[in-house]
């Protein structure tokens, strides 16, 4: 016989027929693809390991958990019939949070579609620069004006993080930069007017 008569099947686990080799002759009369013909007819699957990032098209990424697992032919289709079994969605930066990004960063809403570099997000290394931005200081652009109503701004705090990557001083970050306008009745006295002036109770 002929290798062409083997199939994937009768190469048995671990192996698939080799198109490669369907003119080869067989030991026998009838080819024993587990056993006698296996090297003649038959060739090992590929296994995950061989898979890279790039390999699983965009979107996926290799998963490391399944480097000993069998692919469908000898050589990984990791875009197509592998993909499911070597890979593993990429994460977006819509799972990460505030808290996810680190000191000093808070996550970008307007990147939440964006891919992280593996499954999960790692946004205080990797991912930190596509998931997420600075936080705003009070110091960077924060004024009198900026406060509500009552408030001023407190340069003691110049170097204080806002809440986002912008401070809102009129509300979020009212406390954090700003503070309340002193009146005449805190502590004015005569004795703090200028010569010639009293106090106007």
């Amino acid at each position: 016989g002929t290798c062409g008569t083997v199939s994937d099947a009768d190469c048995g686990f671990g192996f698939v027929s080799d198109p490669s080799k369907s003119k080869a002759l067989c030991a026998s009369a009838s080819c024993d693809a587990i056993h006698a013909d296996r090297g003649t007819c038959c060739m090992a699957k590929g296994t995950c390991g061989t898979v890279s990032d790039a390999d699983c098209g965009f979107g996926f990424v290799s998963d490391p958990s399944k480097s000993k697992a069998l692919c469908a032919s000898a050589v990984c289709d990791a875009t197509q019939a592998d993909q499911g079994t070597c890979c593993m969605t990429q994460g977006t930066c819509g799972t990460v949070s505030d808290a996810d990004c680190g000191f000093g960063f808070v996550s970008d809403p307007s990147k939440s579609k964006a891919l992280c570099a593996s499954a999960s997000c790692d946004a205080t290394q990797v991912d930190q620069g596509t998931c997420c931005m600075a936080q705003a200081t009070c110091g960077d652009s924060v004024t009198d004006n900026d406060c509500a109503f009552g408030y001023v701004y407190d340069m003691s705090k110049s170097t204080a993080l806002c809440a986002s990557a912008r401070c809102d001083a009129s509300d979020a970050d009212k406390g954090t930069c700003c503070m309340a306008q002193a009146t005449c009745g805190d502590s004015v006295t005569d004795n703090d007017c200028a010569f010639g002036y009293v106090y106007d109770m």
